[in-house]
């Protein structure tokens, strides 16, 4: 699968993800799409190249790079660089 399809297939469901950050460090981390429990409302300013990942482990937002994506796997559908 193409990284594209991937993320377009993740859905609410938990995923796990690895990118390079802007400092050039490695991050992996488990997260979903979708979840508004703890947002605090307001206007989306990122354009559509980040995803906003809920973190699960650290209960946070994450904005993530479709372009510095490494991994990503969901269940059985798996996209590595």
């Amino acid at each position: 699968m193409t990284k594209n399809e991937v993320i377009n297939n993740l859905g609410g469901k938990f995923f796990h993800v690895r990118f390079i950050k802007k400092d050039g460090t490695l991050r992996h981390m488990t997260g979903r799409l979708g979840v508004k429990k703890h947002t605090k409302g307001g206007k989306r300013t990122l354009n559509n190249d980040h995803l906003i990942v809920y973190e699960v482990n650290k209960k946070q937002y994450r904005a993530v790079n479709k372009d510095r994506i490494v991994y990503i796997k969901q269940g059985n559908n798996e996209w590595k660089r």
